[in-house]
């Protein structure tokens, strides 16, 4: 079926036993996802629109992410971080993906999914204002399609009720949605 002058849709059959799975084809990876469509185009293949339906919402993610939009990505969220920590996180709030799909387990241990109870997480720690720093090291870019995953050390000193200095590793994933660049995920280790 042509979508477009240089699109056409591929169209994946499902069966009973991947319909809690992905299928999604991305710089050559195939992943199982149900109701998708991806459209494709052009002599390079490079995917250029993927529609999909996860609980009843259609999403369209659409070009692929660079590592500057990503670099640029991951700049905001410490930018955003310190303003949470200044008891401010409306950047924050901005900057997470309004998805349902999105995932925070932070420092403190807790594992929050789905994008209100990400937000209500950051809402809180912005409320609790704990002050000090976090400061990004040995930054790890990947890219993938509109997906892209940031692994670094964090470091972090001054923070209220913490005595001492931290290091801990953490992994941030972020999503192309539409022209915006949204965090998916944040995971880092606990603070002991």
């Amino acid at each position: 079926m042509v979508c477009g002058a240089s699109l056409r849709e591929v169209a994946m059959p499902l069966r009973s036993e991947t319909c809690n799975a992905f299928r999604r084809r991305l710089s050559g990876y195939v992943l199982a996802m149900p109701n998708m469509r991806l459209f494709s185009g052009g002599t390079s293949g490079a995917t250029e629109l993927i529609e999909c339906k996860v609980l009843g919402q259609t999403r369209r993610m659409s070009h692929n992410l660079t590592i500057d939009e990503l670099k640029a990505a991951s700049d905001a969220f410490y930018v955003a971080l310190a303003d949470v920590l200044a008891g401010d996180g409306e950047q924050m709030l901005q900057l997470w993906s309004a998805a349902d799909d999105v995932c925070f387990m932070g420092p403190m241990g807790d594992l929050v999914a789905g994008a209100k109870a990400v937000r209500d997480a950051w809402q809180a720690q912005a409320d609790s204002a704990i002050g000090g720093s976090v400061f990004p090291t040995d930054l790890r870019l990947v890219v993938g399609g509109p997906i892209g995953i940031v692994t670094n050390w964090e470091h972090g000193s001054g923070h209220e009720g913490v005595d001492h200095d931290v290091r801990i590793r953490a992994t941030s994933t972020y999503r192309r949605e539409g022209d915006a660049v949204r965090m998916i995920g944040h995971h880092t280790d606990l603070i002991v």
